[in-house]
């Protein structure tokens, strides 16, 4: 017969297997079970990565739509202001079609002493549109090389007749002090219109100024 102690011995190497046995499949399960649970952390993290992903995407596309709408508009007001100006070039190519240019005077004006000279002209009341055309440049002093300047100032019938050299009278339009011009000015009315030449102030000796004076007139 198997002894006691033989027995005891067996029990003893059963109980330590079976709680060895035990052992491994606890701690396989809680392995298993803590990888299962930083898989689900990740898949967490990732769908949380991806909702913020969609977010910024939709705000990406709300802005876009914003944009693309705001470039319709400016578009539509691009559109408008070329239309208008369409409208505003074939406005301007048939006035020109129908102005008339009128020689109103040429040739040389001598300041002696220095007192304003007078180119005069009329505006016919028929005239819708109208402007002159003044070109005149100062040419040299007689034995010298030194050209002085002038002004030209557009003067209505009171202004005219209130005019005063070298002052702050009322004129329609005046240029800076010049050796020569070229200046196309509006006339905002019809009647008697007067081209004031001044020489510069204080100037003495003679000075000679060429000059051409055009009408351009547009029929109402």
């Amino acid at each position: 017969m198997v002894s006691l102690a033989a027995y005891k011995a067996a029990l003893a190497i059963l109980l330590l297997l079976s709680a060895a046995s035990t052992g491994s499949v606890t701690y396989y399960f809680r392995q298993k079970t803590s990888d299962l649970n930083n898989q689900i952390t990740d898949l967490n993290s990732e769908v949380s990565s991806s909702r913020s992903q969609v977010s910024n995407l939709n705000s990406n596309l709300e802005s876009l739509v914003s944009q693309i709408s705001q470039l319709i508009s400016l578009n539509v007001q691009l559109q408008d202001q070329i239309a208008q100006l369409e409208s505003q070039v074939a406005d301007l190519a048939q006035r020109l079609l129908e102005s008339n240019t009128t020689l109103v005077s040429s040739g040389v004006l001598s300041f002696l002493g220095g007192e304003p000279l007078f180119v005069s002209f009329t505006v016919p009341s028929t005239a819708a549109d109208v402007r002159t055309n003044v070109t005149a440049y100062m040419s040299a002093t007689p034995g010298g090389n030194q050209i002085p300047h002038f002004t030209v100032a557009l003067l209505n019938q009171t202004e005219y007749d209130l005019f005063q050299p070298w002052s702050d009278s009322p004129r329609t339009w005046s240029s800076p002090q010049v050796d020569s011009i070229s200046a196309l000015v509006d006339i905002p009315f019809s009647g008697n219109w007067y081209l004031a030449f001044e020489s510069a102030a204080g100037w003495g000796s003679e000075q000679n100024v060429s000059y051409t004076v055009n009408l351009v007139t547009t029929k109402s």
